[in-house]
């Protein structure tokens, strides 16, 4: 295997893909949502922290995505945003950092 090849062979495997379609995706420097994800090719929901498909036949995606067990412990159970109604308001907690740690400390 050449140098180059090794190198396209590991950005692929690097790469953060829809797990239906495999497109690629990134999170903009300003990302402040939720980590349930929809894919902009393909109709997939799928969580941001273990990168499996949220099926939206099982009511709430979301839901998926607070209990998820890849989430850091910090994350796990409650909303990035919480309203009046349930604990708010919040201030979000870095989504794109917590992002980027996580899939950091996974490689």
């Amino acid at each position: 295997v050449d140098a180059a090849s090794a190198r396209a062979a590991v950005a692929h495997a690097l790469t953060l893909k829809c797990p239906r379609c495999q497109r690629a995706f990134a999170m903009e420097d300003d990302f402040a949502d939720c980590f349930c994800l929809r894919c902009s090719s393909c109709p997939c929901m799928f969580c941001a922290w273990c990168l499996e498909e949220c099926p939206a036949t099982s009511g709430d995606p979301h839901s998926h995505v607070l209990d998820c067990p890849r989430a850091p412990a910090d994350m796990r159970g409650h909303a990035l945003y919480l309203a009046d109604h349930n604990g708010g308001p919040h201030v979000p907690p870095h989504p794109r950092r917590k992002f980027e740690q996580h899939w950091a400390s996974a490689q």
